[in-house]
């Protein structure tokens, strides 16, 4: 069990970073790091060439790794989805069925006709009740940290649109 933090909010066990191997990184054992020189004021420059962290599932391993702003970088397994096109219609219909497995989605709209979609419910072509606008020459994507399962239905205002739809 860890320490109870101090009232400078410390606690007296260390934290460790460890390789992708899971080796702790020591002055024996440091992360290997190239280049250098320039930047001036002291800068070190260089280029990391350690090995992204990563976690286990199942059998392979997944990177981890943090963009410039700090946030979690995520990257998909099977980066070619599944394809999930379709040619709307004015009467509401099923883009992609309930899937607890998504991860993300993605919907390309490249006409010239606003279409609509809804999460779970009859996709109607007006805003309100759960309906999402992917407008003319426009797409949607999937919020990160927040991707519904849901059956995903479209309808178009008019026509018949051709529409692109990639699920992960």
């Amino acid at each position: 069990m860890a320490d109870a933090p101090n009232a400078t909010g410390q606690v007296s066990e260390p934290v460790y970073l460890v390789d992708s191997s899971g080796n702790k990184i020591t002055s024996l054992n440091p992360l290997p790091v190239t280049g250098g020189g320039g930047g001036g004021g002291g800068a070190a420059g260089g280029t990391s060439t350690a090995t992204n962290p990563t976690y286990t599932e199942g059998s392979t391993n997944q990177p981890i790794s943090l963009d410039l702003s700090g946030r979690l970088r995520i990257r998909l397994a099977d980066g070619s989805g599944t394809d999930r096109s379709i040619t709307a219609t004015t009467t509401s219909q099923q883009l992609m069925a309930s899937n607890t497995a998504r991860v993300a989605f993605v919907i390309k709209n490249d006409t010239t006709i606003d279409v609509w979609i809804n999460v779970g419910a009859t996709a109607v072509a007006t805003a309100g009740s759960g309906n999402f606008k992917v407008a003319a020459n426009g797409g949607y994507y999937s919020p990160d940290g927040c991707v519904p399962t849901g059956a995903i239905n479209i309808i178009a205002t008019s026509g018949t649109p051709a529409i692109t739809a990639r699920e992960y």
